[in-house]
């Protein structure tokens, strides 16, 4: 309603009626005062808010010699300061969802995905699961995004084949070679992926639908939905191989790596304890996590440490197995 006086006024008669009751209990205690804290915080961000709204309405009515380019940075900037003491905050689903809540004010939901996704996770250590879920799916509805869209690799044409080209006839112990696996490509794909970006409305946006949605899938595995999990997960990860072979690799290559080691460690996590890995079981998580070291990128300790564990887990099974031994002996 740009009725920035009344605002200011309300966020002074609310500061002053904190007043006392902030001072007793900080005299209390830190933890005690806490909660006033935050309250008093969020009253700062209020008016953070309408500092940059009156200066955004400035810039949009020419009233100033500030552009959108300025607003932008402007805007840039408080998210910035934002993200940094959001980091400074205790780590509480309650104060996260408060604070984000003030939040909303300025920014859209693909701002602070990854606030929001801490803000799930946070929920869910809470055992508050419909929260956890909520905060997920609600910025993806904002974004008029379906679960089952085609962006996370549901309801492709099935003439496209989307996925890996796995040679037939490999063994596990042949997926060592750099040859075996391989992403499908061509024209046809490359077109595709563009009507992906396209429809996702940029590259960028594309990527944040990708984090929020890794995200949810990750909650269906922690709430025993791991069907459900490894199905849509198996999806994402050919869709994001797809997005990143043809987009900004430097967007996308960390989340990818992330896709296929959480691919490969819940199909591990699948098999029953102290038993041997199945042929078509190895094979799946050997191209997992040969997925993830594909990734050219200087800090890939997780997907090399995990790729060497399976193929020596590998190496000492076929090893019991010649020699005739249990592979639960002590």
């Amino acid at each position: 309603r740009e009725e920035w006086d009344e605002a200011a006024i309300s966020i002074d008669a609310a500061r002053k009626a904190m007043d006392s009751r902030f001072t007793a209990l900080l005299a209390e205690s830190y933890k005690r005062a806490y909660p006033s804290m935050v309250a008093a915080q969020t009253l700062s961000e209020l008016e953070e808010i309408v500092s940059f709204r009156q200066f955004e309405l400035r810039a949009k009515h020419r009233l100033h010699t500030t552009g959108p380019l300025e607003t932008k940075k402007a805007r840039q900037h408080l998210t910035d300061v934002w993200r940094k003491r959001l980091d400074g905050c205790r780590v509480d689903a309650e104060v996260h969802s408060e604070i984000l809540a003030v939040r909303s004010l300025v920014l859209g939901p693909a701002d602070e995905v990854d606030a929001t996704i801490t803000l799930s996770a946070l929920s869910r250590q809470a055992e508050a699961y419909q929260l956890a879920e909520r905060t997920l799916l609600d910025p993806l509805t904002q974004m008029k995004v379906s679960l089952n869209s085609p962006i996370f690799g549901v309801g492709t044409p099935s003439d496209l084949r989307v996925g890996l080209i796995i040679n037939p006839g490999e063994s596990a112990d042949s997926l060592v070679n750099k040859d075996v696996v391989r992403i499908r490509s061509g024209p046809v794909y490359e077109q595709y992926c563009q009507h992906l970006f396209t429809e996702a409305g940029g590259e960028e946006t594309l990527f944040v639908q990708h984090k929020l949605y890794f995200a949810y899938i990750k909650h269906l595995w922690a709430t025993e939905r791991r069907d459900e999990a490894m199905t849509r997960l198996s999806l994402l990860c050919n869709i994001v191989d797809l997005t990143t072979h043809y987009g900004d690799a430097t967007l996308s290559n960390e989340l990818r790596i992330k896709c296929w080691l959480r691919y490969g460690d819940w199909k591990l996590a699948l098999n029953p304890p102290g038993s041997d890995l199945p042929e078509n079981l190895a094979t799946d998580v050997l191209v997992s996590y040969k997925r993830a070291t594909d990734v050219a990128v200087s800090d890939n300790y997780r997907a090399f440490h995990s790729w060497a564990l399976i193929n020596f887990r590998l190496a000492e099974q076929l090893n019991d197995k010649e020699r005739g031994t249990s592979p639960t002996k002590p």
